[in-house]
């Protein structure tokens, strides 16, 4: 049978020495004397901290019985009856404590607390005087299993080596790498304390055992020094904060960086690639490929919580970062140096983007913000003047496609005129294919308006006995503008010998863009109690840029001014379905089983993107239609990159000889992708009823591309589609690895 006695000390200011001796040393007894055990802990009653090297007699007595461990406590073997405590030694000044009794069999256990703050010596005790039975039972007919964890209060990070102690039973246990403890307890309610040198003592009453059943119980570790008022808070966790990111910065094995939702927040950034910018040893190009450590894009990798990513441009295979809106993410890692369980395709980094996952309470959140950009909001900017029903969500919906007459004439073959020597068309037949596909040239100029972003947030959790449930869905718009006036000069050294750089091109530039992101996740997951997770990402995002560009001045090959008019409408959308688990079997040794699958599309879209060129005539003093073959023309091209990912992770922790965790890590990974790449080009070729007419060619690309000009003498379209514009492939990857984390220090 345990009993405890409380013992509040008032004692002077002191530094005590550490002392040789141990908790299994007794009071001297006579040969056949009865005994009982005694369980000392002694902590500081200001902070609560434990008091580690303080030693244990009896009054009046000329040994030391123990000596308390860095958790404060000495366990000792006490004579029969009445016995009187002194607490000090050395350096410090003894103090007397009150008298207890100890039965024989019996442990008793003395929760100790010394006052520290100063003043003269004070022999001043106030203590209770408890009588154990004279018998211990000795078998216990029904039983119970208590499991639990401590973490610390701020951080939720596990507690290890914390001394687990249940009242009135003889039986403790010492908290693992994971903060873990497990004992087994007779059926009924129970007094748990927690006990750690760093830390606060923990206590939680009345906790119900019931029989062959597992109870859980967890404790919240203050840091000594830290005094709580006794007030509750109730607060959702913040994904992403700053104290989490730099715990795990901490703790990881390699070298890496990590942005969190709540710097993201702070800084103001839109995406991604806006928020990594601050981010040590990272380049951005083009302002949404990231390269690591400066090196290009075979050496870099992009993986959304911790799978692989398709890219939906036609000639690169970095994913752009522009596409992942920070409303949807919880951090970003940028791992600089390798390790075994990333993808072996890296050579440079790995960007790690993680996705917002579902609160714990119901979040209803709808955000409106707009931005004023210098140089842009209010300014004069040139947009197409034809547009589709559904530009505004960034979806062209066909409206840009390529007709019905142009689509089966090129199924099959090219669209070239036929000769005695090659199938082809004639130019009746070409004719009135190219009058089949609407003339969309006209751009006019308005006001840009301010940037406008819609957010809108909705997310709740609940519980079936065991089983928690939950979701997040997220959806954002965003619409904004950029207005841009630059220059752009190509030089050559003329000579070796004169060293002079000379102007092969010259021109201004005036572009204005208007970028339109739609993007949506959904979150969800389940929790089968603290071991078990699963999770599941739906993700969907789409941009969309209508872009017109002007830029004229000085060629080099033509050697006079030219001016060229360009209208592009370039879709980018991906789509990742994720599902993923996490599986914890404390039974196991706390073996980890990790699990994953995805499917991703990457589609990509640049419906009729047009040109025009018109070169400046000396002798007329006029601008003109450009006769070359790649003056004018329509560009059709699209990408589809389809990706399934799929992997698996077996870890198991183990203690190294000094205790420390350590864990071996056995994985596989299974990767399938296949690229498709589909670009149509079209050149404009112009009759003798064109080229004879200066009238004609000074006329404006909205005046001159019409219905009535396209004649087999005028303006007839033919295929310009390069060898290299269409290409199909296909990549598998088979993986696996075996790896260990082994602290040696």
């Amino acid at each position: 049978m345990l009993r405890t006695i409380i013992i509040p000390l008032v004692v002077a200011s002191a530094v005590l020495p550490a002392r040789a001796g141990s908790c299994g040393e007794s009071f001297p007894q006579s040969e056949g004397s009865k005994s009982g055990q005694l369980h000392v802990c002694v902590f500081d009653k200001n902070t609560g901290a434990p008091l580690a090297n303080i030693e244990i007699r009896r009054a009046a007595g000329r040994s030391v019985a123990g000596t308390t461990d860095e958790n404060g406590c000495a366990m000792v073997s006490v004579p029969a009856g009445e016995v009187t405590l002194e607490l000090g030694g050395g350096a410090y000044p003894l103090v007397t404590g009150p008298s207890l009794t100890v039965a024989t069999g019996s442990t008793a256990e003395a929760l100790v607390e010394l006052d520290l703050s100063g003043g003269p010596p004070s022999s001043e005790l106030e203590g209770a005087r408890v009588e154990a039975p004279e018998e211990f039972p000795e078998e216990v007919a029904k039983w119970g299993l208590l499991e639990g964890r401590v973490v610390h209060i701020v951080t939720e990070e596990p507690v290890e080596d914390a001394s687990i102690f249940v009242r009135g039973q003889e039986v403790e246990a010492l908290t693992d790498a994971q903060g873990r403890f497990s004992l087994k307890l007779p059926a009924g309610v129970h007094d748990v304390s927690a006990v750690h040198a760093q830390f606060s003592t923990m206590s939680v009453s009345n906790v119900e055992v019931k029989e062959d059943e597992a109870t859980a119980l967890t404790f919240e570790a203050t840091p000594v020094g830290v005094e709580l008022e006794a007030f509750e808070i109730t607060a959702p966790r913040i994904e992403g904060s700053t104290v989490d990111l730099f715990a795990e910065r901490q703790n990881s094995g390699a070298v890496s960086d990590v942005i969190g939702a709540e710097q993201i927040s702070k800084a103001g950034d839109s995406d991604a690639a806006g928020a990594l910018k601050r981010v040590t040893g990272v380049t951005i190009v083009d302002g949404k490929y990231v390269y690591v450590r400066g090196l290009g894009a075979r050496y870099s990798a992009t993986l959304l919580n911790g799978l692989n990513l398709p890219s939906p441009n036609p000639d690169r295979r970095e994913v752009p970062l522009d596409m992942f809106p920070t409303a949807v993410i919880e951090s970003v890692v940028i791992q600089k140096t390798y390790s075994p369980d990333m993808p072996a395709e890296f050579g440079g980094g790995v960007v790690q983007i993680r996705t917002k996952g579902y609160p714990d309470d119901l979040q209803l959140t709808l955000e409106l913000s707009g931005a004023f950009e210098t140089g842009t909001t209010f300014g004069k900017g040139q947009i197409t003047a034809d547009r589709g029903p559904t530009d505004w969500l960034g979806v062209d919906g066909g409206h840009r496609g390529i007709s019905e007459e142009l689509r089966e004439a090129t199924a099959d073959r090219n669209l070239t005129e036929g000769s005695m020597f090659s199938e082809g068309y004639s130019k009746d037949e070409l004719a009135q294919i190219t009058r089949s596909m609407p003339s969309r040239w006209g751009v006019e100029r308005q006001t840009l308006p301010p940037d406008a972003k819609v957010t809108l947030t909705v997310g709740d959790s609940f519980r079936i006995g065991e089983l928690k449930l939950g979701f997040l869905l997220t959806g954002l718009y965003d619409n904004s503008w950029d207005l841009l006036q630059r220059r752009k000069k190509d030089l050559f050294l003329e000579s070796e010998a004169t060293k002079k750089l000379v102007a092969l091109n010259d021109y201004r530039f005036d572009i204005t863009t208007q970028e339109i992101t739609t993007a949506g996740i959904l979150a969800a997951g389940a929790d089968f109690g603290e071991h078990h997770k699963i999770r599941s990402n739906t993700l969907l995002d789409r941009i969309t840029a209508d872009e017109v560009t002007r830029y004229a001045g000085f060629n080099y090959d033509s050697d006079a001014d030219i001016r060229v008019l360009e209208l592009s409408w370039d879709e980018r959308m991906l789509f990742s379905q994720q599902v993923y688990g996490e599986h914890v079997f404390p039974s196991l040794w706390d073996f980890e089983v990790d699990w994953r699958y995805a499917y991703s599309l990457a589609d990509g879209q640049m419906p009729d993107r047009r040109f025009v060129r018109q070169d400046f005539s000396e002798s007329q003093q006029a601008w003109q239609l450009s006769t070359r073959p790649d003056g004018s023309g329509r560009i059709f091209g699209s990408v589809s990159d389809v990706v399934h990912d799929g992997g698996l992770d077996l870890k198991l922790p183990f203690q190294q000889w000094t205790g420390k965790t350590a864990f071996v890590k056995l994985g596989g990974a299974v990767t399938i992708k296949e690229r498709e790449v589909d670009v149509r080009r079209f050149n404009y070729k112009f009759g003798s009823a064109i080229t004879s007419s200066l009238d004609m060619l000074a006329q404006d690309p909205v005046e001159l591309f019409v219905p009535e000009n396209m004649t087999p003498d005028g303006l007839i379209m033919a295929e310009m589609t390069r060898s290299t514009d269409n290409s199909t492939g296909k990549q598998d990857v088979f993986a696996g690895y075996l790896m260990t984390e082994l602290p040696l220090g």
